[in-house]
This record gives structure tokens, sequence and C-alpha cells, in this order.
């Protein structure tokens, strides 16, 4: 019996779906392997993006912290100027205002 055109036809498309099927049965593993990389990427760039928001909130709190202390040494030093200059008004000085300058002196100097 001979082949005919629509044999050869019939045989072309049996052949390509049963390579389609392959490709897809292949397709469908190489996503299966590739899904726990694909969970751990996203699970990385959403702590990446969460460190990235901590350390600006650490920066800001850093900045503030630093003028916080830079205005609380200019309010010391403030402080002292005045105890300094009551103390120079007074012919007798306080003992609590002398103590409290050698206090703030003190530590203004050691700090």
């Amino acid at each position: 019996m001979a082949k005919t055109t629509l044999d050869y036809i019939l045989q072309f498309f049996q052949s390509l779906s049963i390579i389609s099927a392959g490709v897809l049965v292949i397709v469908y593993w190489v996503k299966q392997a590739r899904s726990p990389q694909k969970k751990q990427n996203e699970r990385l760039d959403a702590l990446e993006k969460w460190k990235d928001h901590v350390d600006k909130c650490l920066l800001n709190d850093k900045t503030s912290i630093e003028e916080l202390r830079e205005g609380n040494r200019v309010m010391q030093q403030g402080m002292l100027a005045l105890i300094q200059n009551a103390i120079a008004k007074d012919g007798e000085a306080d003992p609590k205002l002398v103590e409290a300058s050698n206090r703030l002196e003190k530590y203004l100097i050691e700090r």
C-alpha cells in the first residue's frame, strides 16, 4: 500500500505534537526546578528593601542624636558662662555656684 500525501501530512503533525508535548514537559520541569530560586530571590529583594529602609532610619537617628548632643553642649557652655558671670559679679561667691561651676567645667573638659 502506497502512502499518500495525506498520510505524510498526518505523520508530520503527529510527530510535531509528540515533540511539542515533550518540549512542554521539559519546560514544566525547568520551571519547577527554578521555582525555589525565584522564591529565594523575591525574599532577598524584600530583605534588601527592608535593610535600605532601616539604614535610612538609622542614619536619620544618628544625625538627630548628633544635633541634640551639639545643642546640649552649647547649652551647658552657656550655663557655665552664666554661672561664672554670677560668681564674678558677687564679691562673695555662693559655694553652691562655685561647686556647680567646677563640676560643669570638669564635665565639659573630660568629655
